[in-house]
């Protein structure tokens, strides 16, 4: 906190929030040091034994004509320092690849119980207009750090096209989403979704306790979290379908992208989703998860999107111990038109004690 202070700006002066955040993360930290020099640990392993090379053909910079997507797991951002370097390296990647979106899995915020209320606020670092939506578990209220969770941020020139979108009806933070349409009513909905695992867990914050509690609370029938998303999901994607609407579904679907029991329900008539990554990459897709054997994390679409790049990036390039995905989709196919990258000029600042600049500013601009 003096080190803050010692910066001597007005953006470093410490504030009634600031001082809160910094007491409730040191004493969450030293009530759990021994969890979170495990977590510590597990990040290290992640972003360095396991660092395996990209696979997929998108480049760095975005070519005209196209949106770029990006797929992340969080894995939580449950203390400071955590958090921070989660941040750091979720920022860096969207600016070197020039993302214009982002679905966000695992954010693990219990943004009721959050002092900083919005997503934006745990990355500073991105620059320019932004919006974001958050879905966590509300049918709980227990501690700002729950397991689960949703995200999806929009960055950029395609908040032009930005409409929000619905969340989770149940309220259990499974998914969120946001449209992209043009003035044309020509539209499609970006959805990010966490799957439920179907093996049970006995740990009380975990995501399958927390709907446990749920269906035990709101639900009288026999079904299982796992099978309750399921058949949610396939709901709301098929009345999203019945509306008209172009989908891209961003997913940790926790089994086979290909051979689960929901990845083949998802390519059913009236949802009509393929995997796009498998699509364009076909076996040379990676295990996804750091101590995973198969790809369960994924990328799905409707026929009517044209998707032409995908690249799944190093652990090094991802905040969490699952492999982000950077992808490319016509705009044509999401809004109905071609839309050329926008470059924002390189600006020079004018030195009015320089007379020679002065005068060479006014005789070009009259």
């Amino acid at each position: 906190m003096i080190d803050k202070r010692s910066n001597g700006s007005r953006r470093s002066r410490i504030t009634d929030d600031s001082i809160r955040d910094l007491v409730e993360s040191e004493a969450f930290e030293s009530r759990n040091a021994a969890s979170m020099s495990i977590l510590e640990s597990k990040l290290n392993e992640t972003s360095a034994a396991k660092d395996y090379p990209a696979h997929g053909s998108a480049e760095e910079n975005r070519p005209d004509g196209v949106f770029r997507g990006m797929s992340v797991q969080l894995n939580g951002m449950v203390t400071s320092k955590v958090m921070n370097r989660k941040a750091c390296i979720l920022t860096s990647a969207i600016k070197r690849y020039e993302v214009q979106f982002v679905g966000i899995g695992e954010v693990g915020v219990n943004w009721k119980k959050a002092n900083r209320k919005r997503l934006l606020s745990l990355l500073p670092e991105l620059t320019g207009e932004a919006r974001a939506m958050t879905a966590n578990n509300t049918t709980e209220n227990v501690a700002v750090h729950q397991q689960g969770g949703v995200a999806t941020l929009a960055l950029g020139e395609i908040i032009n096209y930005y409409k929000k979108g619905s969340k989770d009806f149940r309220h259990l933070g499974r998914w969120t989403s946001f449209i992209l349409q043009s003035i044309q009513g020509h539209r499609t909905r970006i959805v990010q979704a966490y799957g439920v695992r179907a093996n049970r867990s006995n740990i009380l914050g975990s995501v399958y306790q927390q709907h446990v509690r749920y269906i035990q609370r709101h639900l009288n029938e026999n079904v299982s979290p796992r099978q309750l998303f399921e058949s949610d999901l396939l709901w709301q994607l098929s009345v999203w379908r019945a509306l008209g609407d172009r989908i891209i579904l961003i997913m940790d679907i926790n089994c086979h992208v290909l051979t689960g029991k929901l990845s083949r329900a998802l390519t059913v008539e009236g949802i009509d989703l393929r995997e796009i990554t498998k699509e364009h990459i076909g076996s040379l897709c990676p295990n996804t998860h750091s101590s995973g054997s198969e790809q369960i994390d994924g990328v799905w679409a409707t026929p009517d999107i044209t998707v032409t790049a995908v690249k799944w990036l190093p652990y090094s390039e991802s905040p969490g111990d699952h492999r982000s995905c950077i992808f490319d989709f016509t705009t044509l196919s999401a809004i109905g038109t071609r839309e050329r990258k926008i470059v924002l000029p390189a600006c020079r600042r004018l030195v009015s004690s320089n007379s020679a600049a002065v005068d060479a500013y006014i005789r070009r601009d009259g």
